[in-house]
């Protein structure tokens, strides 16, 4: 019985230790410092398509230095900018991502591949690639990211953000020079919103830099919290000026909006 008793006392310890008060590693030397804002998959007014290359020349013409987009795999295998699983919000097709190759999906939806944006001259310097990927086993997005970072040499240029926590420590693995940010959601309509990310759980476990919160969820004694084990925290998706100032008061350090705020 004692043996018992001793063996749920270690758990404890050991949960509330390694997965419910983790603390972020540190932030990497060779990256840079967030920028107040994030423009959210690109300059999206007047007209402009989300994600795509025009979206985000807009955003470094008014002003913006970090933009946020989002990758996942085409069916051969290049990572592509887009945001949905399939096309038919944006392109009124109802064809999967995953079953489209990187021509089809620039043909039919104007999505770019990740190189695309990292090569190109025009769009803002700095860059939050969030990684779309549900799965435990199947980490193939991951890696060819990877790739393409260490091909183009820009892991200077950019954090990771992403909802699964084992993506998260893949990325840590073989890019441990790139800050990586857990995703969290208390939506209950949104796939995404679990109780492992909702607690933060796995924060240690993906070895997190930070955390990216929706904003929904940020409150004042949360803030204390997270301030008091020195996990730095950005907010989505903000899209009016006062709340964005509210945010920050509480300590929040980077705000992904859809508008122009400042």
């Amino acid at each position: 019985m004692s043996f018992i008793f001793l063996s749920v006392l270690i758990l404890l310890y050991l949960f509330v230790r390694f997965f419910h008060n983790w603390r972020p590693d540190s932030w990497p030397t060779t990256s840079f410092q967030l920028p107040p804002y994030q423009i959210h998959r690109g300059y999206c007014g007047e007209g402009l398509q989300e994600n795509t290359l025009e979206a985000f020349r807009e955003a470094a013409r008014r002003g913006y230095s970090m933009i946020e987009l989002d990758v996942q795999l085409s069916v051969d295998a290049v990572p592509v900018v887009f945001h949905d699983t399939d096309l038919m919000r944006l392109a009124q097709r109802p064809e999967k991502i995953s079953d489209l190759t990187q021509q089809e999906l620039k043909t039919y939806a104007n999505a770019p591949s990740l190189e695309d944006v990292l090569t190109d001259k025009d769009v803002p310097r700095f860059i939050n690639i969030e990684i779309k990927n549900r799965s435990i086993k199947d980490q193939r997005v991951a890696l060819k990211v990877i790739e393409v970072v260490k091909k183009l040499n820009v892991h200077h240029r950019i954090i990771f953000s992403s909802f699964n926590p084992i993506t998260l420590r893949t990325l840590w693995k073989n890019l441990p020079e790139v800050p990586r940010a857990l995703l969290a959601t208390n939506d209950d309509s949104d796939p995404d919103s679990r109780i492992y990310l909702r607690q933060f759980w796995l924060g240690g476990f993906a070895h997190a830099n930070m955390l990216n919160l929706d904003k929904k969820m940020i409150t004042p004694s949360l803030m204390k919290r997270l301030s008091e084990r020195k996990i730095p925290v950005a907010a989505w998706t903000v899209n009016d000026q006062d709340m964005a100032h509210i945010l920050r008061n509480k300590g929040v350090v980077s705000i992904i909006t859809d508008l122009e705020l400042h």
